[in-house]
Parts: C-alpha cells; structure tokens; sequence
C-alpha cells in the first residue's frame, strides 16, 4: 500500500478530498496531513511516504518550494498539485519540476482526482517492472532512432527495428504529432512558445501519454512532439482523435499555448516510420488549409479590435464565415471559445497597464473593453488570481 501526505491549509478541502474517494480501493493509506510546506517538511524527514498531494499556495512554504525540496531529496515520491488560483507560471513551474498532475480546486471532481491517482500510480508501476532498466534503455533508444528516422536517417531503421521488436510495437503503431503554435507578441494569449514553455507542454502530454504500454514521446526542435503508439493502446482511430482534442484544450486551458495535431493510421514495420510521420504531417497541412485561416484571420480581428464592444457575429461576418462555424473552430483550434478568448486578449492588456500606468482600475477596465468595472475585477481575480490592486501591488 502507497503511503500519502496531503498538504492544504484549508481543513474543508482536506476533508473533502478525504472523502471524496476511496483511497484505500486504490492501494493508498491517507497516513498524514500537513496545513503547510514547511509543516510538511517537517513529517517527510521522519516518516516514509510515496505520494504527495499539495497546494501551490500556502502560508510559510508554498507548494512549489515544498516541491522542489522533494524533488531534490525524495526523487522517488510523486506529487500532484493542487490550487484555486489559474496561477499558470506556478503551475508550469511545478510541471517542470515533474509533479505528475495540476488539479483546479473549485472545479476537481471525483473523476478528475482518481484519474490523475490512477496517471500517478501507473508511473510506480512502470518503475517495478523487472524490466524496467531495459525497457527504458529500449525507449530511450527508440526516442533517439525515432527522431533520426523521421528525419530520413538511413542508418536509423536497424536501431528501430530493434526497438520495435522489444517494446512490441512491430504489431502495428500509428504516429501523432503535436505542434506548438509561437503566436504574435500582439496576440495576447500564449506568446511565443520558446524554450521556457515547451518542457511544460512536453510534461503535460507525457503525463497523458505514459499510462500507455510501450508508447513513446519525442520531443524535436523545441516546437514538436512525435508520439509513437501501439496501435491496439488507444481503441480505434476515432478514439484516438478524441484523445488528441482532449490534450490540446487541457494543454491550452492548463499553459495557454496553443497546439495543432494530427494522427496517422495504422502502420507496420521500421520502413513505415517516415511514412506514417509524412501522413500526420499531412494531417497537420490539411488542417491549417481551410480552418486554421479562418481562425488566423479571427485572432487578428480579435487582437485589433478588443478595446472596444466586440462580438462572435461581428468577427464572424468580418471573416465571412457563420458565427457557429466560427464558434465551433475557436474550440477546436485554440481550445476555448470566442468569449473566453477575448477576455484573456483584454486581461493580458490589463495586466500591462496595471505594471505599466499609474490609471485608475475603473479606467483601465474601460480602457480594455469591459464597462463593469466590477465584473473587470472578478475576471481578473479568476485569470490571474489576485485582483487588479493586489496585481499592481506585486
């Protein structure tokens, strides 16, 4: 059984997470409780524990603190973080620091916890396979081969055949691939990806991505993501499309960097690599053909005209498209809709003339396009965190 410490420092949310779950049922002792890092600390340096669930925020030590000492000293605990905040640099910070999983307070559900306990425990039991050592020497051979053979490296396809053969993968694989999407500085949402964000998307997919025997991740170029899988792993070929929808929209909801993807079919045999990689590429080409324009030209829209009273049929009409075609492409490319966009546009606005100006919040909150200044202030509080003075004051 898996000994776990949950560190939070409002004792509601300890015990609701208590008993909102079975532990038990899933080989987990709840052995102790912590209101804070330091507090935590403290009973990690006399008592053994596998599983850490923290908050980001808290009095003393703060959760990624508390993380990073763990990390240092107790390689082998898995941790998930939790918080109320949408605090996305923390948040990032704790993926690159490898914690398996983020889970949002106000929204986590009993579904949500278990699946991030089961994505938890399935990295203890990949850990124990008595293979393990070989099989991560296979993988990390495969990563290496993998990127050389999509690359046309000829000398590649006896490394990966090999490793096909030893990961099981000569059944039958298929290839997706996910690409970051570096925005204009004037977009307002994600930014360019860069370096600093990339290893957090990669932890996030890997997250999603490990729970499936022999898969593979290869990062390349610090904007791709190749992923290699049993084609038996994931059901069909349309379940697999719904995995990839469900990946992009937490990783744009979770980091706010946008990604595309797209998927081959089944393929066979080491030859097939370059193929099956070309037809994902295809995938991503045909894509970015028809709605990836519509959805550049919306954005464009959106970043010139946010300042002012600004609506899905208006940039509907202005891109010539129908405003639920328009709608609908928005949660499919970006991974949010219109609304949710917009408000991110001004927000982002807001941040810099609250770093920037010494104006009043009500102007900027009209400065931005909201006229409530009150509801400016709740949005904010809901993005950032903070309210706009607490921001200012930082």
């Amino acid at each position: 059984m898996r000994n776990m410490m949950v560190v939070e420092d409002e004792s509601i949310v300890r015990m609701g997470l208590h008993y909102m779950l079975d532990w038990e049922a899933y080989d987990v002792f709840w052995k102790a409780e912590a209101s804070n890092g330091e507090e935590a600390w403290r009973l990690l340096q006399t008592q053994s524990f596998d599983i850490v669930m923290t908050d980001i925020r808290m009095p003393v030590m703060d959760g990624i603190e508390l993380v990073r000492r763990i990390k240092e000293h107790y390689a082998d605990i898995q941790i998930i973080v939790i918080s109320s905040y949408n605090d996305f640099p923390k948040v990032q910070e704790a993926l690159r620091l490898g914690v398996v999983d983020y889970l949002h307070k106000p929204t986590m559900d009993r579904e949500e916890i278990e699946a991030s306990l089961q994505r938890l425990l399935e990295r203890f039991k990949a850990k124990e396979r008595p293979s393990d050592q070989d099989e991560w020497q296979a993988s990390r051979q495969l990563r290496s081969s993998l990127l050389a053979a999509v690359s046309g490296g000829e000398e590649a396809g006896k490394d990966v055949q090999r490793s096909l053969e030893r990961l099981g993968l000569h059944r039958g694989f298929r290839i997706a691939i996910f690409r970051t999407e570096p925005s204009e500085p004037s977009s307002g949402v994600a930014g360019k990806t860069g370096p600093s964000r990339f290893p957090s998307v990669e932890s996030l997919i890997a997250g999603y991505a490990v729970h499936m025997e022999g898969s593979v991740l290869a990062a390349r170029n610090g904007e791709e993501l190749i992923w290699l899988t049993p084609a038996w792993s994931g059901g069909d070929l349309m379940d697999l499309d719904a995995w990839l929808g469900d990946v992009r929209r937490n990783v744009m909801n979770l980091l706010h960097v946008p990604l595309t993807c797209s998927s081959s079919g089944i393929y066979h045999g080491p030859e097939s690599i370059t193929q099956a990689y070309d037809e994902a590429v295809m995938g991503l080409a045909e894509q970015n053909v028809s709605s990836h324009q519509s959805v550049r030209l919306a954005k464009e829209y959106v970043d010139q005209n946010f300042q002012r009273d600004l609506s899905l049929s208006e940039c509907a009409r202005h891109v010539h498209v129908s405003t639920s075609y328009l709608s609908r492409l928005f949660a499919k490319e970006i991974g949010m809709n219109f609304n949710d966009y917009l408000n991110a546009k001004r927000l982002d606005h807001a941040k810099g003339l609250l770093r920037e100006t010494n104006r009043k919040v009500h102007q900027i909150s009209e400065d931005v396009g909201f006229l409530n200044p009150h509801y400016f202030s709740k949005l904010f509080k809901e993005y950032t965190g903070m309210t706009p003075r607490e921001f200012r004051g930082l």
